[in-house]
């Protein structure tokens, strides 16, 4: 719970902005104005964005496997582009990687 407030809160400052669905569009269409991050889909970022990463990390209470009362799976382990969701057995902790591109103008 804790984790998707703080990603609600995180993404909530950030304005939304619509991106061409066509990825060859992206090099001839310039980025519209304004402070605004996108979520970093490839290796780099597109000029004249920059690198930025969100980390959280939130104790084990809740294991791999386990469902809600639907049976929906709680914690999915994984990889989504550049960004994941890791367990370390070590910390006993899940780890939450959001990784952006972000400009200031």
């Amino acid at each position: 719970m804790v984790l998707l407030f703080i990603l609600f809160a995180f993404l909530s400052f950030t304005e939304a902005k619509i991106i061409p669905s066509d990825p060859s569009k992206l090099a001839t269409s310039p980025w519209p104005s304004g402070a605004y991050c996108i979520m970093q889909a490839g290796s780099t970022c597109p000029s004249p964005f920059s690198p930025n990463e969100l980390k959280l990390s939130v104790p084990i209470e809740i294991l791999p496997g386990m469902t809600d009362h639907a049976g929906n799976t709680l914690i999915q382990l994984g990889r989504a582009g550049n960004s994941f969701v890791v367990s370390s057995s070590y910390d006993n902790v899940y780890t939450l990687g959001l990784t952006f591109c972000c400009k200031n103008s």
